[in-house]
């Protein structure tokens, strides 16, 4: 199994952080699982029959635009950032594009320990050690990095409030 997602992204041959951390399932993809949804299947095509979970949220246009993309994270909470970078209270995505088409082919998205956990289409999940690994003739390049504060880190503080109340 990992000797054939090595041959489909080679730069995972060499990431010390690579595991698989699913069985294969079609019942979400990428751009759902980047969001911590793994009950949907979102993509904007025409084409696809909005049935049987493949579904595009909030009414945005159907095309694989990059703006359309970063749409769809803003309106989750996301803010377009400069860098992968782990950092403490926030939750990072990286959507990726093919150079020559300028379309978004995948998203990744960061774990709270800073390892990063991709779903790979209809094939597993993993985690790697950054969007790097994925770059290639399949996912095409990293474009945009996006975060939004991590939801736990606030549940986390408050619950600190709350003992110090007590």
């Amino acid at each position: 199994m990992k000797n054939q997602l090595i041959g489909l992204f080679p730069g995972l041959s060499a990431d010390k952080n690579f595991r698989i951390t699913s069985p294969c399932t079609s019942d979400y993809n990428c751009i759902a699982w980047a969001a911590i949804k793994n009950d949907e299947f979102w993509w904007p095509d025409a084409n696809i029959p909005h049935i049987d979970g493949i579904t595009w949220p909030f009414g945005l246009p159907l095309n694989e635009t990059l703006n359309n993309f970063i749409s769809l994270y803003e309106n989750l909470g996301y803010m377009v950032c400069s860098d992968w970078k782990y950092e403490d209270r926030f939750q990072k995505i990286t959507i990726y594009i093919n150079p020559t088409t300028l379309l978004v082919t995948h998203a990744a998205r960061q774990n709270f320990n800073g390892i990063w956990t991709s779903k790979l289409g209809s094939l597993y999940d993993i985690e790697h050690t950054g969007p790097k690994s994925l770059e290639g003739i399949k996912y095409g390049i990293v474009s945009t990095f996006m975060k939004r504060p991590n939801s736990s880190y606030h549940i986390r503080s408050i619950k600190k409030f709350v003992e110090k109340s007590v």
